[in-house]
């Protein structure tokens, strides 16, 4: 059998480690990817979609905590790795699926702050990339909109 290579580890790495995730273990997920896989992925990859994939994992977990513990912390915290996932989508990828993606996540976590045009710009761009590159119709674009009106609804209802 051939000897991983420094990438197939990485990758085989990563696996592993989202196993704590999906159990629900945020704090050791979040306390292993920025203490032994963050690290690891920016040195030997740089600047590196898998990079940002990490980060957005983290904002993930951080958003499963603000829920279940309503710690503003956690939604800071969220927010920031959400938005560096996001700033280095958008230099590696431009307009590409993944990069919409990233902005509806950190529109999720916006909401949850409150911060609901922020928000809602943040769909307006996802929108904008997913109309581009899947379609007015594909799914992720259809739940996009669906989100965006939520939210209209619901911020207008506030005033």
């Amino acid at each position: 059998m051939p000897k991983p290579n420094s990438q197939t580890s990485l990758v085989l790495s990563f696996f592993s480690l989202d196993t704590y995730r999906e159990c629900g273990d945020h704090h050791k997920a979040i306390d292993i990817w920025k203490e032994k896989t963050l690290p690891v992925y920016e040195d030997q990859l740089g600047e590196h979609p898998w990079t940002a994939s990490i980060l957005q994992y983290m904002a993930d977990s951080y958003k499963a905590l603000a829920i279940a513990t309503s710690e503003p912390e956690n939604v800071k915290l969220a927010i920031e790795c959400s938005r560096e996932a996001l700033g280095l989508r958008i230099k590696l990828l431009g307009v590409h699926e993944d990069t919409a993606r990233s902005h509806v996540d950190l529109s999720d976590l916006l909401v949850i702050k409150k911060a609901f045009k922020e928000a809602l710009t943040e769909l307006e761009k996802a929108l904008e990339i997913q109309k581009d590159v899947l379609g007015e119709q594909h799914e992720s674009t259809m739940d996009t909109l669906a989100k965006k009106i939520k939210i209209s609804i619901g911020e207008s209802e506030t005033k």
